[in-house]
C-alpha cells in the first residue's frame, strides 16, 4: 500500500526514512493522504497546461510586437550577410571581436537566417523566443529532480508566469540579442546533462562541455557557465574518482577555451559610452576601484525585475529599485546558504545554479555598463539574467514545502515564519506578474512605433530631402556611426535584405517617410571636419550646430581621444591627446528645452560619423601624432 502512495506521489522512501518511520510519524502519513488528496494536481494535461500557456502567450506577444527591420546592433550583421550570399565569408569575420566579446555562434545562426530567409529580422526575433521556451522546458526536467515529487500545475505555472513575463521587452524584440538567449540556452541543457541523466555519463558529460563552449563562443557572459558546471560535477557525493577526473577536465578545456577565446582579445573596447567621452570610466578595471559603486549597481540590477522604463530609471525610483534590489539580494543569499547545508538531502542544486548563474552574469553587466551611471542599471535589456534569479527563489520555495504544500510538523513559530515567507514570495510574485505585463504591454506598443518609424525612414530614404537626411537618419536609426549605417543600407537595398524584401518595402513605401518635427525645425551639426593634434599638446575644438532653438547642448556616444572631453554646455572638445591615432564617434545637438537629459531619438540631430570618425570612401577623420 506504501509504495503505492510512494508511486502516486513520486517520492521515494529514501535511504534514512524507512516504512516503518512513515506510518509512527503522523505528519508524514498525513502528508501523503493530503497529496493524495490533491493528486489531480499533477495529471499531466494540467501540468503541459501551465507550461504551455504562459509560453504560447509570451511567443504572440514577441510576434505581434516584432519588426522585420534591423535595430542598433543589427546592422553590423548586414555586411557579414552579404559576405555570405556572395561567397567571401570568412572565419576570421565569424570570430572577430564585437564590442566586449565573440558572438560566434549567434553570427552562424544570424548568416543563417540571411541566407535563408533573406535576414528576416522577425524571424530571428521568433527563434530567440523559442530558444526560450526550450530552455523553460528543459530546466524542468531537474525541477522535478530536485523536489523528488511529480510536478504540479502550481509548481509549473509559479515558474512559468516568472520566466515568460514581460520584464525584458527590449531583449525580447532586439534581433541581437539572440545571443543572451543562446547563453540562457546552453545554460539549462548544460545544467540538465550535469545533473538528471543516469546513464550514458561519458556521453553527457561531452556533451556538457559541449554546451559550455558553444555558450562562452556565443557571448563573454557564456563563460559564467564553467563555474556553475564545475558546481554540477562536485555536488554530489562522496566524491569518487570518476568526480576527480571529470572535474580536471572539465577545469582544463575550460581554461583552454579561455585561452583560445581571449587571444589577440582587444580589452580597451567596452559597452560604454559617457558623455564628455570620459574613457576612464569605461575601463575595464573601474568597477574593481569602485566596489561601493558596484555593489550598489548590482543591488539596482536585481531590483530592475519589476521594469518603469525602456531606456534609463527615473531617479524618483531609483531607492525603490535599490530596496528591491536589497530584499532579493538577502534571499538569493540564504537560498545559496541553505541550499549548501542541505547538500546530501537534494538530488541538485538547482536553485543555486540558478542564482550563481544569474548573479555572474549581473557582474559581467556591471563591469561593462558601470561607468554609465547608477540610473542606466535600470536598461530594459538587463532584467534577463535577474529574472532567472527570482526562478531559483521560487524552485527552493517550492523544495520547502512538504508533499504538495503540506509541511511536517514543526513549531508553532517556525511554521509562521514559514508561512510568512511563502505569503511575501507569492504576494511578490503577483505584483511582479500585474505590473510586468502592463509594462510590456505600453513598451511594446512604444517599440513597435519606433520600429515602423525607423523602417519608414530606411525604405524612403530617398524621398527624404538631401539636407534633411542625416537629421532623420541619425534620428531615428541607432547604432554604429552614420557612415557605416549609410553602407549597411545600401548593402540591405541591394541585396533585399530585411526591411528590403519586397512586401516589406511595398508596405513602407506606400506608407512614405515619417514627418519628424525636429528635423523639419532645422536643428542640425554643421561641423563637418575637426583638426588633427598632437600628444601632449593642448587640443581645442568648438562643435557648431545650426537652426533650432539655442543653445544648444551637446553629448557624445562612443569613445574620444585619450585625454579629451566634451563640454555639453559650449561643446567644446579640449583637453590633451594621451596616445596617437583615430577615434570614432557621434556627437549629437539638443535644443534649450531639451539639455536636462539625454534625449530620446525624437529630440536630437545627429552628425553623420562625426568629427573624428575614420572609414573607407566619404570619411571624416582626426589624426593624433605622437609628435
Amino acid at each position: 500500500m506504501m509504495g503505492g502512495l510512494d508511486h502516486v506521489t513520486g517520492v521515494s522512501q529514501g535511504p534514512g526514512l524507512t516504512s516503518d518511520a512513515k506510518q509512527s510519524d503522523p505528519s508524514v502519513l498525513q502528508g501523503v493522504q493530503d497529496s493524495d488528496r490533491y493528486s489531480w494536481l499533477s495529471h499531466p494535461i494540467l501540468v503541459v497546461a501551465a507550461a504551455s500557456i504562459p509560453a504560447i502567450l509570451y511567443v504572440l506577444y514577441v510576434f505581434h510586437y516584432s519588426i522585420d527591420v534591423p535595430d542598433a546592433d543589427d546592422w553590423n550583421m548586414i555586411p557579414l550577410v552579404v559576405a555570405a550570399i556572395h561567397g567571401h565569408l570568412t572565419i576570421g569575420a565569424l570570430w572577430s571581436q564585437y564590442v566586449a566579446g565573440r558572438p560566434f555562434v549567434a553570427r552562424l545562426f544570424i548568416v543563417a537566417f540571411g541566407l535563408f530567409d533573406h535576414l528576416n529580422e522577425k524571424s530571428i526575433i521568433l527563434f530567440s523566443a523559442a530558444t526560450f521556451v526550450a530552455s523553460f522546458c528543459l530546466l524542468l526536467l531537474p525541477f522535478r529532480a530536485y523536489l523528488g515529487r511529480r510536478l504540479t500545475f502550481l509548481h509549473v505555472l509559479s515558474l512559468s508566469v516568472v520566466w515568460f513575463g514581460l520584464a525584458d521587452v527590449q531583449n525580447a524584440l532586439w534581433a541581437i540579442q539572440v545571443v543572451s538567449y543562446l547563453v540562457v540556452f546552453f545554460f539549462a541543457a548544460m545544467t540538465y546533462v550535469l545533473l538528471v541523466p543516469r546513464h550514458g555519463r561519458n556521453v553527457f558529460f561531452s556533451l556538457g562541455i559541449v554546451a559550455a563552449i558553444a555558450g562562452s563562443f556565443s557571448f563573454l557572459e557564456g563563460f559564467v557557465l564553467w563555474p556553475v558546471g564545475l558546481i554540477c560535477l562536485l555536488w554530489f557525493s562522496p566524491w569518487r574518482r570518476r568526480t576527480f577526473y571529470e572535474s580536471v577536465i572539465w577545469i582544463v578545456v575550460g581554461v583552454a577555451t579561455t585561452v583560445f577565446y581571449f587571444h589577440g582579445y582587444n580589452f580597451g573596447i567596452t559597452t560604454c559610452a559617457l558623455e564628455g567621452g570620459r574613457v576612464g570610466l569605461c575601463s575595464s578595471t573601474y568597477a574593481l576601484h569602485h566596489p561601493i559603486m558596484l555593489a550598489r549597481y548590482l543591488v539596482v540590477l536585481v531590483g530592475n525585475v519589476v521594469p518603469t522604463s525602456l531606456f534609463a530609471i527615473q531617479p524618483r525610483y531609483l531607492l525603490m529599485y535599490e530596496v528591491l534590489g536589497t530584499a532579493i539580494c538577502i534571499v538569493a543569499a540564504f537560498v545559496i546558504i541553505q541550499t549548501i547545508r542541505e547538500r546530501r538531502k537534494r538530488t541538485n542544486p538547482l536553485p543555486l545554479l540558478l542564482i550563481v548563474f544569474a548573479l555572474l552574469f549581473d557582474l559581467l553587466i556591471v563591469e561593462g555598463h558601470l561607468g554609465e551611471g547608477l540610473l542606466s542599471a535600470g536598461i530594459d535589456r538587463f532584467p534577463l539574467p535577474n529574472v532567472i534569479l527570482l526562478v531559483g527563489i521560487v524552485v527552493y520555495a517550492w523544495g520547502r514545502i512538504g508533499s504538495e504544500g503540506v509541511t511536517r510538523r514543526q513549531d508553532t513559530g517556525a511554521k509562521r515564519l514559514k508561512t510568512l515567507a511563502f505569503v511575501t514570495l507569492t504576494s511578490l510574485l503577483v505584483a511582479q506578474c500585474v505590473e510586468t505585463t502592463h509594462f510590456g504591454i505600453t513598451s511594446g506598443d512604444t517599440m513597435r512605433e519606433l520600429d515602423v518609424t525607423t523602417a519608414r525612414v530606411v525604405v524612403n530614404f530617398e524621398q527624404i530631402p538631401s539636407a534633411k537626411r542625416a537629421c532623420y537618419f541619425g534620428s531615428t536609426v541607432v547604432g554604429p556611426p552614420l557612415e557605416s549605417l549609410y553602407m549597411s543600407r545600401t548593402l540591405a537595398a541591394r541585396n533585399h535584405l530585411s526591411v528590403f524584401q519586397l512586401s516589406a518595402k511595398k508596405l513602407y513605401r506606400a506608407q512614405g517617410p515619417p514627418t519628424i518635427q525636429q528635423c523639419e525645425h532645422g536643428l542640425h551639426v554643421i561641423t563637418a571636419s575637426l583638426p588633427a593634434g598632437t600628444v601632449g599638446t593642448p587640443y581645442a575644438a568648438t562643435l557648431n550646430a545650426t537652426g533650432g532653438r539655442p543653445p544648444y547642448g551637446w553629448y557624445v556616444t562612443g569613445t574620444l581621444p585619450p585625454g579629451l572631453t566634451l563640454d555639453a554646455a559650449t561643446g567644446v572638445i579640449s583637453g590633451a591627446p594621451q596616445r596617437a591615432g583615430t577615434s570614432s564617434f557621434s556627437v549629437t545637438a539638443l535644443e534649450a528645452a531639451t539639455t536636462q537629459s539625454k534625449p530620446t531619438c525624437w529630440a536630437c540631430a545627429a552628425v553623420a560619423p562625426p568629427p573624428l570618425y575614420v572609414t573607407y570612401g566619404r570619411s571624416l577623420r582626426i589624426t593624433i601624432s605622437s609628435s
